[in-house]
């Protein structure tokens, strides 16, 4: 056994060999990156029984033919070394110390025995010592007296020094984690990079020790006093708006003072060649006295001022306690998430620079502005993707009131690419001096009201006496004046004359504002008119838009005339909007996206100069919603989850004090309804099904009120139909048929009262999916029929009068499969049959040329759909399993187009593997 256990280590250790030997040739001859070697071998680790070189083709990192020629290289490397695997790692005396320590640091014993095979002549002289030395025993002289504050990793006790009479804070590791050598390592670094730091602003180390078993413990200034976190959290006492006022307080300026000493602290950091790398306001302690100290080094990383590019008079810090980089492997995000920089989110630790601590210390900035971090998603992937993509909202629109000088130096600071950002964390406290002084910025171009106002504020006994100097020479003007007026009486008839002209002037002036006011006011009564009236006549789409379009270009023109006039831009975001709509129901998506955030952009600035003002707040909510709904149907769904979000917290904000307004309630239910499908596009079924729900009883008590209006009743025919349809997606059908009984029933009920068409569409779903849902009952219920008949004759009559409709046609193709579902499900006689494939036919002639027309994804799916299910009817038969193979080519070509449209749209994604399998166990079936 063991001589067998030898020689299976032996394999292993020349597989790691070759392995490593192939992998250090194709880095050289720059083949391949390092992240891209660290993730190969990352992989190799899982299963040694894989080659190196076919991992990183896999991988798509290496192409064959360069696969083959490394090959060759690799063969003739150990031809030239007698075929021995370690003679041939022996003469690579270029590797690099750092891509060494990052294969040393996955501890893999085959890494390892390969790794002693390196000539290390030419290691550069960044490498530390693996070794550690412990000094002290806290039995001697410190006491710990009580728990102070527990991390991850490490825990800090208030310790009594006996030699001084001194409380001190004791840090150790926590039991549980004091066993790991790995855990150890990176707390003795963090101990020597702290106390190698003697900076006012980076708190002190009084000494290091070891408890008899061995476990590190260091002793630091035990502080009195919050995080800087605590402290703007009360600054802005649960995030309520702030006024300008609160921005130019005392209490707000020390806190900008505190980051200020922060930044110096860094500066004096990076000048010794460390980066901390985990910068937020829960690691900067402030004390009751002035203090202002950067804690919690255990990521810190000494990285060598050569590298970073930086100077100082003292020497580059190197610590004792071993690597720079302890178990940091390339590809990790190391950090907070909401706080690190895209280059750390993206896990590119060798790109770290002072520029990545100075991201972390604008993110901080923000914090201070805003009282939230700058990303806030509560989930850690989608927080890290929204950091590499800069994806954040600015300052101002948290706090509108937000100093415009402090967020360029955020924006800045926070820029993703990290070369404009400050370059160095002492430019950014210069900064914000400046700003503190009331001096201008170099990251803000300010309006020259505010240079002014600053001259006069710093020239304050000039201005003043020059306002007096004119004040006397207006006054001697006027004395002249009426000199000059008394003494000539000529002058007096002209005084008058241009008096009188100036008035007709200005009585002009106001009759062109008026006549404009006047027409701007018709124009918006017209459009208003036209959608309440026209959106139900069908063919009179063409006639809407070319309306919208000459009223928006009308409003474009009255906007460069009237800019800065609150009215006219309000005037102007309602016909944008109503425009972007028009455009998106037309499916000219590109049109109406520019309109719809023309029209948000405008009233974002209304918002700001008016927070409070309830009726834009509701109306910029319900924007939000439009474009939500448009990015939702081209299958940006990440941009619709955005803009849908943003619509629901502004809801949020509102309901509180408004709770009763009908009005806003209405909005907060479409914006759900919304949301519903947005869930089920991304297969969240259970989370559409509450907000569906939430959406029904919202629609429910607004229909019963007396000033109810239209929409309110066909907001709930959909709001139940998606609850019903969702239920039954659950396998939850007893709940969904009484659902649909009584949506059915009040629906009827409403029609009866109210045939437009949106009406009739929306009865017309909840008809095809309560019958779809009764289609799958055995026996099947007969007004699983009835109700498909009902649904059939309304799509058709609706087909009928709006053929350019696409949406009705869509769901006229749907009552077809449904239809030859519930056929199918009936008997196997052969009339039933044919007509069951009477029906799969017509539902084909119907969305096959919709298809063609408009290459919806919903369509492309729905078809997809309708040949699956064919598929399956013809498979249940045993003479047709044969064919049954065509249509689930084409069901899953087809799905698969769908899904290519909209990468995003997990529903389409897991109905194609669903048909992907079901195909695959049909082949193998068939004879």
């Amino acid at each position: 056994v063991q001589s067998g256990r030898r020689e299976h280590e032996s394999m292993n250790e020349c597989s790691s060999d070759r392995n490593l030997l192939f992998g250090i040739l194709a880095l050289q001859n720059d083949f391949i990156s390092r992240e891209e070697l660290m993730s190969a071998v990352s992989v190799w680790l899982q299963d040694k029984s894989q080659a190196l070189d076919e991992i990183l083709v896999r991988l798509e990192a290496l192409p064959e033919d360069e696969r083959a020629l490394l090959l060759a290289l690799v063969a003739k490397h150990l031809e030239r070394n007698n075929h021995d695997p370690e003679k041939s790692l022996a003469t690579l005396s270029v590797v690099g110390s750092s891509i060494r320590r990052e294969l040393a640091q996955l501890g893999d014993t085959d890494i390892d025995a390969s790794l002693i095979h390196f000539d290390t002549r030419n290691e550069d002289e960044t490498s530390f010592p693996t070794t550690m030395t412990f000094v002290g025993s806290h039995s001697e002289r410190f006491q710990i007296l009580r728990p102070h504050a527990k991390g991850g990793l490490g825990q800090v006790s208030v310790a009594l020094d006996n030699a001084l009479n001194r409380e001190v804070a004791l840090k150790e590791i926590q039991p549980k984690h004091a066993g790991r050598l790995d855990i150890r390592a990176r707390f003795l670094q963090e101990a020597t990079i702290t106390g190698g730091l003697q900076h006012p602003g980076i708190v002190p180390v009084y000494g290091l020790g070891q408890y008899d078993d061995g476990r590190p413990f260091y002793l630091m200034r035990f502080i009195h006093g919050d995080n800087l976190k605590e402290a703007v959290s009360r600054f802005h006492r649960g995030n309520t708006k702030k006024s300008r006022q609160d921005y130019e307080s005392v209490e707000f300026r020390k806190l900008l003072g505190r980051l200020i000493d922060v930044c110096n602290a860094m500066a004096y950091a990076h000048s010794r060649g460390v980066l901390h790398r985990d910068l937020k306001p829960g690691n900067v302690m402030v004390g009751k006295y002035g203090e202002t100290l950067v804690v919690d080094w255990g990521l810190a990383k000494t990285v060598g001022r050569a590298e970073i590019g930086m100077k100082a008079d003292e020497p580059t810090l190197v610590p004792a306690s071993g690597s720079s980089s302890v178990k940091t492997i390339m590809g990790q995000a190391i950090g907070t998430p909401s706080y690190m920089s895209p280059e750390q989110a993206a896990g590119r630790l060798d790109q770290l620079q002072p520029s990545s601590d100075v991201y972390s210390l604008g993110a901080t900035l923000y914090y201070l502005l805003t009282g939230q971090a700058p990303f806030q998603t509560g989930d850690v992937g989608e927080t890290l993707k929204k950091v590499r993509e800069g994806d954040f909202l600015p300052p101002h629109e948290r706090q509108p009131a937000t100093p415009a000088g402090l967020e360029a130096i955020c924006l800045k600071a926070m820029a993703r690419d990290p070369q404009l950002r400050y370059l160095r964390a002492v430019d950014l406290a210069n900064e914000l001096e400046q700003w503190l002084a009331d001096e201008p910025v170099n990251a803000y171009r300010e309006p020259l009201g505010i240079r002014l106002g600053r001259t006069v504020r710093k020239h304050r006994t000039a201005a003043t006496g020059l306002l007096a100097m004119l004040l006397t020479a207006i006054i001697a003007l006027v004395g002249i004046s009426i000199m000059v007026t008394i003494n000539n009486a000529k002058l007096n008839v002209a005084r008058d004359q241009a008096e009188e002209s100036w008035q007709q002037a200005a009585q002009s002036q106001q009759q062109a504002e008026a006549n404009l006011a006047t027409a701007r006011a018709i124009a918006l009564n017209i459009l208003e008119i036209a959608e309440q009236n026209l959106s139900h006549v069908p063919g009179k789409e063409g006639f809407r838009e070319t309306m919208m379009d000459r009223c928006y270009e009308m409003f474009q023109k009255i906007g460069g005339q009237a800019s800065g006039d609150p009215v006219v831009a309000a005037e102007f975001a309602r016909v944008a909007r109503m425009s972007g709509n028009v455009k998106r129901l037309m499916k000219k998506h590109d049109e109406a996206r520019d309109r719809l955030t023309q029209s948000l952009e405008i009233q974002e600035q209304l918002h700001q100069a008016a927070p409070d003002d309830t009726a834009r707040h509701d109306y910029l909510a319900s924007t939000y919603r439009d474009l939500g709904t448009l990015e939702k149907a081209t299958g940006k769904l990440v941009a619709a989850r955005d803009a849908l979000t943003r619509a629901a917290e502004m809801m949020r904000e509102l309901m509180p004090q408004s709770a009763d307004d009908p009005g806003l309630r209405r909005t907060q239910g479409t914006i759900d309804l919304e949301l519903v499908g947005l869930h089920v596009d991304l297969a969240e079924i259970e989370t559409a099904l509450d907000r569906a729900t939430r959406a029904a009883i919202t629609f429910q008590e607004l229909a019963k009120r007396e000033d109810a209006e239209p929409i309110d009743r066909i907001v709930l025919v959909l709001a139940v139909d998606r609850r019903g349809e969702l239920l039954d997606r659950l396998n939850r059908r007893r709940e969904a048929a009484q659902v649909f009984a009584a949506g059915i029933r009040d629906g009827r009920a409403w029609l009866r009262e109210d045939p437009n068409p949106n009406l009739r569409w929306a009865f017309g779903r909840m008809l095809l999916h309560s019958a779809a849902g009764l289609a799958n009952e055995d026996p099947v219920p007969p007004e699983s029929a009835s109700q498909l008949d009902e649904a059939t004759e309304l799509f058709t009559n609706l087909t009928k009068a709006s053929p350019q409709r696409s949406i009705f046609r869509y769901y006229l193709g749907d009552c077809w499969r449904v239809r030859a579902l519930a056929l199918g499900h009936l008997e196997t006689r052969r009339e039933t049959r044919e007509q069951s494939q009477d029906a799969f036919d017509k539902a084909r002639e119907v969305l096959e040329p919709l298809v063609a027309e408009d290459d919806d994804p919903s369509n492309l799916d729905k078809l997809a759909e309708t040949y699956a299910d064919l598929a399956r009817f013809l498979q249940q038969r045993a003479d047709d399993l044969e064919a049954a193979r065509p249509w689930w080519d084409k069901a899953i070509t087809t799905a698969r187009q769908a899904s290519q449209a909209q990468p995003a749209n997990r529903d389409f994604q897991q109905r194609l593997t669903t048909f992907e399998q079901e195909a695959a166990a049909a082949h193998q079936t068939a004879p």
